[in-house]
């Protein structure tokens, strides 16, 4: 049986462009996908912020802007 997992979807500026953001949660973190590809994964150190666990190194302030999104502290 297939168990759904919550999906947040926003657009965020990356290299220059603006691309949809999928994050889709995991157990402990948060697979990250780009126009429909997976680019990472990231999860939250609470009271650290969030950082990269697997996948592509992406620049602090954008792993920020997603887990900002994750949140709710943007819409």
């Amino acid at each position: 049986m297939l168990r759904s997992r919550p999906i947040i979807g926003f657009e965020i500026s990356y290299a220059g462009k603006g691309l949809f953001c999928e994050a889709v949660m995991r157990q402990t973190s948060y697979r990250i996908y780009f126009d429909g590809n997976f680019k990472v994964e990231i999860a939250n150190a609470f009271g650290q912020g969030w950082y990269v666990t697997f996948g592509t190194i992406l620049p602090a302030e954008t792993i920020d802007t997603i887990g900002a999104h994750i949140e709710g502290r943007l819409d």
